[in-house]
C-alpha cells in the first residue's frame, strides 16, 4: 500500500509542474508546496530548478519547500538513531 501511495505521489509531479505556469500566484505557490510534500528525488529536482526562475514568489516558495525536504531527509538519515530506518523514536 505504501508503494502505491508513493507511485501516486510521483505521478502528481508532472501536473504540479504544469501548475507552476498558472495565471494565479496562489496556485503556483500551492503547487510548489505540494512538490515539497512529495519530497522525492524527482520533486526535489523540480524544486531545485525553480530556484533559477525569475519569479521571486516561486523562488522563495521553492527555498522553503527544499528546506523542509532537507529537514525530513535529516530526520530519516540521522546516524545517531541507527541510521536510515525512519524518524528517531527515542525508544517508543
Amino acid at each position: 500500500a505504501a508503494a502505491a501511495g508513493a507511485l501516486l505521489m510521483e505521478a502528481a509531479i508532472d501536473p504540479l509542474t504544469e501548475l507552476l505556469d498558472d495565471d494565479e500566484e496562489d496556485v503556483q505557490i500551492a503547487a510548489v508546496d505540494a512538490l515539497g510534500e512529495i519530497a522525492g528525488d524527482d520533486a526535489e529536482r523540480v524544486l531545485t530548478a525553480i530556484l533559477g526562475r525569475p519569479e521571486l514568489h516561486l523562488v522563495e516558495a521553492a527555498q522553503r519547500a527544499l528546506a523542509g525536504v532537507r529537514m525530513l531527509s535529516i530526520e530519516f538519515d540521522d546516524p545517531e538513531d541507527g541510521g536510515g530506518d525512519g524518524p528517531e523514536t527515542n525508544g517508543h
